[in-house]
C-alpha cells in the first residue's frame, strides 16, 4: 500500500513500455505523413466525479481522466503534426463538443 505507485503514472509507464517494445520487435516504422481526424470523448458522468483512492488519493476519477486527456493531446500532436483532434464530453446521456476538430493543441487547453 505504502509503495503503491500512482495509477496514472503506471498507465503512462506501461503505455511507453508497450510502444517501445512493439516497434522494436516488429521493425515497423511510425507513419508521420498521414492526416488523422480524431474525436477524444471524455466520460464526465456521475461515477467519474467520485474520488477513488486506488487511482489517486484525494482526486476524482474525472480529474485523473482530464490529466490523462491533456497528456494524450500533447502526445497526439507530437506524433501526428498534420492531424486534427476534437474533444467531446459525455454526461447524463448527452454529448457536448468541448472543442471542434483543430490542428492546434492550443485549441484544447
Amino acid at each position: 500500500a505504502g509503495g503503491r505507485r500512482d495509477a496514472a503514472s503506471a498507465v503512462r509507464a506501461r503505455r511507453r513500455r508497450l510502444a517501445m517494445s512493439d516497434y522494436s520487435r516488429s521493425g515497423r516504422r511510425v507513419v508521420r505523413d498521414m492526416i488523422r481526424y480524431l474525436y477524444l470523448v471524455v466520460d464526465a458522468g456521475r461515477a467519474m466525479t467520485e474520488k477513488d483512492g486506488a487511482i489517486s488519493p484525494g482526486r476524482s476519477r474525472l480529474d485523473v481522466a482530464f490529466d490523462m486527456a491533456t497528456e494524450f493531446v500533447a502526445e497526439y500532436y507530437d506524433q501526428n503534426p498534420l492531424s486534427h483532434l476534437g474533444v467531446v464530453v459525455a454526461r447524463d446521456g448527452e454529448a457536448e463538443m468541448l472543442s471542434p476538430l483543430s490542428g492546434s493543441r492550443r485549441d484544447h487547453a
